[in-house]
């Protein structure tokens, strides 16, 4: 019988807390990989959701038919389906959980910790697909039981903050300079939006997302418009290579368009209305009328994204856009669809998920922007294929837009 199967390395820990005479052992320092070669570890795991069918659950998350295999060749796990870094990152949140006041020195480890929540979070979430991070006979009751205590740790250390914390930390970003702030909250808040920018995987835009989704909550209209103008900055384009799924181009895009994403959204979902985001939401609808069918797929799609993700509350009294606008972004897509460009169905899926925003909205106006919603409908019930995931996530879509 393996070693594995008789102790776990929780059980070490236990062993070290009571202090055995003649050990003296600071297991942060001496035993845990340190925080450098946790970010290495990190940075060779998948960052791709392992199902295109999270995007029902996670809205960040493209609609594209698949991601890159999430699968890792050789990967070796432990009697409990445990990958490497899923046994790392485990003991590591079962020791901050004992030892709560070094994990307020610790501040660093949340972002590993918040990252095991996420590939144990997608694996409860599709069960059926096959996880790079763990194996095949994973326990389900003992991941949930691991994804419970993400939460506490989690929401026990993003509790912490002063009410000057969005300033520091949007300055420090804007600037692209580490925070001079002696506060961990602020500086762990800082390097994950570094991250999230550096890297803009769908990964690292979750974590962030997960973060705001904590500190919006007590959040002032000033501190959302902060972020907002955040949001902007990493809007603006410039020439990169990029990869989602199994896509890849070299086209000229936004510097973060999945860390813009999460942030627009964390505001919209958890945050007051910032004062700006009307005249934003404007702009965005303006701009997608300018794109033409050649640019849908590219400009076009992000464009889309963007204004789901600043769409209000169906139930709030907060307006998404004047109905002339509205009628107008309709057309716009209209034209892209019926124009001969090939266009791709994430843009097609984006178009659903947008009708559902503008339904009520152009319910009392007449017009044939109604016909080409129901053209949409239509042809996705017709040409999608059911075993194709995106399929499942447009017919979510169109069965909302019923709904409205």
């Amino acid at each position: 019988m393996r070693f594995s199967n008789l102790f776990r390395p929780e059980d070490i820990l236990v062993v070290i807390s009571h202090k055995p005479q003649g050990v003296d052992i600071a297991p942060l320092a001496d035993i845990f990989p340190t925080r450098g070669e946790l970010d290495t570890l990190t940075g060779s795991l998948p960052s791709d959701p392992p199902d295109p069918s999270l995007a029902l659950i996670e809205s960040i998350i493209p609609a594209i038919p698949e991601f890159e295999n999430p699968t890792i060749s050789g990967l070796i796990f432990d009697s409990r389906g445990y990958s490497p870094y899923i046994r790392v990152t485990s003991t590591l949140l079962a020791y901050l959980v004992d030892n709560r006041s070094i994990a307020k020195e610790s501040m660093w480890a949340l972002r590993h910790i918040l990252i095991l929540g996420q590939y144990t979070n997608d694996l409860l979430s599709v069960p059926e697909t096959p996880s790079g991070l763990f194996g095949p006979d994973v326990s389900r009751p003992e991941l949930r039981k691991l994804l419970a205590k993400v939460h506490q740790l989690s929401t026990y250390l993003l509790s912490t903050g002063d009410d000057s914390l969005h300033s520091q930390v949007v300055n420090a970003c804007t600037a692209t300079r580490a925070t001079t702030s002696s506060d961990a909250l602020t500086s762990f808040v800082v390097d994950v939006v570094n991250h999230a920018r550096k890297e803009d995987s769908v990964r690292d835009a979750l974590v962030l997302r997960s973060v705001l989704k904590h500190l919006l909550a007590s959040a002032t209209k000033a501190d959302s418009d902060q972020w907002l103008s955040l949001a902007r900055k990493l809007e603006k384009t410039g020439a990169s290579y990029r990869s989602y799924g199994v896509r890849c181009q070299l086209t000229t895009t936004p510097i973060a368009p999945q860390t813009t994403l999460a942030i627009l959204s964390s505001i919209t979902e958890f945050a007051p209305e910032p004062l700006r985001m009307d005249r934003y939401r404007n702009e965005i609808a303006s701009e997608i009328l300018g794109v033409p069918a050649s640019k849908a797929n590219t400009a076009g799609v992000i464009l889309l994204r963007r204004l789901a993700a600043t769409a209000p509350d169906s139930e709030s009294d907060i307006a998404f856009l004047p109905q002339q606008r509205a009628v107008n972004v309709v057309k716009t897509c209209q034209a892209w669809v019926v124009s001969d460009e090939d266009i791709d169905e994430e843009v097609e899926s984006m178009v659903t998920l947008l009708c559902i925003h503008l339904a009520p909205i152009l319910q009392n106006v007449a017009g044939n922007h109604w016909e080409f919603i129901f053209d949409v409908i239509e042809n996705n019930l017709e040409v999608c294929q059911q075993k194709q995931v995106i399929t499942l996530i447009v017919k979510l879509y169109q069965l909302e837009l019923f709904l409205c």
